[in-house]
């Protein structure tokens, strides 16, 4: 599996990466991971599997990511050759992503791809949040509509096609949900398998007073709750605004945003501003165990990122029977079904105030919250670990046996090059 992201940074590509490493090796599959990493290269031995970990350089636009320009050839074509992968899995588009379409065409083995992030709108909204530093280019690219409208039309025409390139030249695409299918078949990408992600089912120390106790919440407060990296594509700004308008009409309300990310000074900054300091908990990271209690701490859950390909977190919070209001796009507007384990909100200039009001809602309707939850649990059965794995690997299977059309593949990738330098062409001429 190639990947530029894993463990120990944490999210939700490099949790999924680990635990189908971990499934396919106590299958008996061999499992060999090749991602970045910010310290000295090496081959880490784990429990089943293995990890290569390549040195890389920090992204400095968005923490937690590494990128190396150039690759040490010799040494990863030694380490895949005694490996001799059956399968190659892409994970990320990226540097390392395209080393797995390398690696494919040159041994010939058949090569498979998850669609994890709606890439475009996902740099769009991490380079417009870098415009509010000092840096100039970005500050005029993104700081009024004719240079965002530009810029993301420049995006579009000439990075989508080369992020586009490890799905279009993969044998077969897994999408993590119908919402994505739609969208790499709008994009010409025909071979498109749904597989959904998952939350394991956990075992897990119940801290729910210790929770209490640590962050000040009282058994009579109404809880809600987000959960996941704090970066600006999720707009938790919004769930915090919407917090704003509620502050007097539910004294008791309390958010509780947990996890890390580039985004939370901003957000701590929001919140003083709104005098929310008595409303709004930051948690930081928490254990797996102290995760799985805030879950059943709250009473709602509110995601309003509409660019997320699935959700993990909102599936946890489904499973956890928490009724979840969320954006109506992507993949969490696909989790929700409204009405039936919560509700949709549309994207559009009223939002803020219409999370507001379902919040509202649900706070002074307790017995629709309690059919909420009941629903969520039963409803988020479906999305199942071992199921999604057996489909894995009868994928896995089906592709071996096919082979790899590699011939096909270096054309497009010929082709791709050629309609990103006329769309660059097109997008200059004045």
């Amino acid at each position: 599996m190639f990947s530029d992201t894993f463990l120990p940074v944490y999210n939700g590509v490099s949790v999924e990466v680990s635990e189908m490493a971990e499934e396919l090796a106590k299958r008996g599959h061999n499992v060999l991971i090749i991602t970045i990493h910010e310290k000295k290269e090496e081959l880490e031995k784990r429990k089943n599997y293995l990890v290569y970990k390549l040195k890389g350089n920090k992204f400095k636009i968005y923490d937690g990511y590494f990128y190396k320009l150039f690759m040490p050839r010799k040494k990863l074509k030694k380490i895949l050759e005694e490996f001799k992968p059956d399968v190659i899995h892409v994970h990320s588009p990226f540097v390392v992503g395209y080393w797995g379409i390398i690696t494919a065409n040159k041994m010939k083995v058949p090569l498979i791809s998850t669609y994890h992030t709606f890439l475009i709108q996902f740099v769009n909204e991490v380079l417009k949040s870098k415009s509010e530093t000092k840096k100039r280019l970005l500050k005029f690219l993104f700081e009024k509509k004719p240079q965002q409208k530009i810029t993301l039309k420049t995006l579009t025409k000439i990075g989508e096609p080369f992020a586009n390139l490890v799905y279009k030249t993969s044998d077969m695409v897994i999408a993590p949900s119908e919402v994505v299918k739609k969208y790499l078949n709008s994009k010409k990408i025909r071979d498109v398998k749904v597989i959904y992600n998952w939350v394991k089912n956990e075992k897990s120390q119940d801290l729910r007073n210790e929770l209490r106790k640590k962050f000040e919440i009282n058994k009579k407060d109404f809880v809600v709750l987000h959960v996941g990296r704090i970066s600006t594509e999720k707009k938790i700004d919004i769930v915090i605004k919407s917090i704003s308008l509620l502050k007097n009409k539910i004294p008791n309300i309390k958010l509780v945003i947990t996890s890390e990310g580039p985004y939370r000074k901003e957000l701590e900054k929001l919140v003083e501003k709104e005098g929310l300091e008595e409303n709004v908990i930051f948690t930081g990271f928490l254990s797996n165990d102290e995760l799985n209690s805030i879950y059943k701490l709250a009473d709602v859950f509110v995601s309003a990122s509409p660019y997320d390909t699935f959700n993990l977190c909102v599936l946890r919070a489904l499973k956890n029977g928490v009724p979840v209001i969320g954006s109506n796009e992507g993949g969490v507007g696909e989790l929700i079904i409204n009405g039936k384990n919560g509700y949709k909100i549309k994207e559009n200039k009223k939002m803020i105030v219409n999370y507001a009001k379902k919040i509202e809602f649900l706070y002074k309707n307790a017995r629709i919250r309690r059919n909420l939850s009941k629903n969520a649990k039963k409803l988020s059965k479906k999305y199942c670990f071992k199921k999604s794995m057996d489909e894995t690997l009868k994928l896995y299977e089906t592709m071996i046996k096919k082979g790899r059309n590699y011939k096909k593949m270096q054309e497009l990738i010929i082709q791709t090059y050629y309609k990103s330098v006329l769309s660059f062409i097109k997008i200059i001429k004045p």
